[in-house]
């Protein structure tokens, strides 16, 4: 929560700890829900933080059935 976005900006962390907060599914989706609920913007507006999303669900998808096959054999 605290590397989302949500209470800190991220223009405001450092930039380590920003890289890090990249890698978290909830960044992108914190700026999807702002858009969308107090912004009242459409996907042509989000599309970078949706392509995101979809990145890291297809990566961690495929990383927890790799992980998955492995403990099964």
């Amino acid at each position: 929560m605290l590397l989302s976005g949500l209470i800190f900006p991220l223009a405001a962390m450092p930039w380590g700890v920003r890289w890090i907060s990249y890698l978290l599914p909830l960044t992108y989706f914190v700026s999807v829900a702002r858009g969308v609920l107090l912004k009242g913007v459409g996907l042509a507006d989000l599309w970078p933080q949706t392509i995101g999303l979809i990145i890291l669900a297809v990566a961690y998808v495929s990383l927890a059935a790799l992980r998955f096959r492995k403990t099964l054999d």
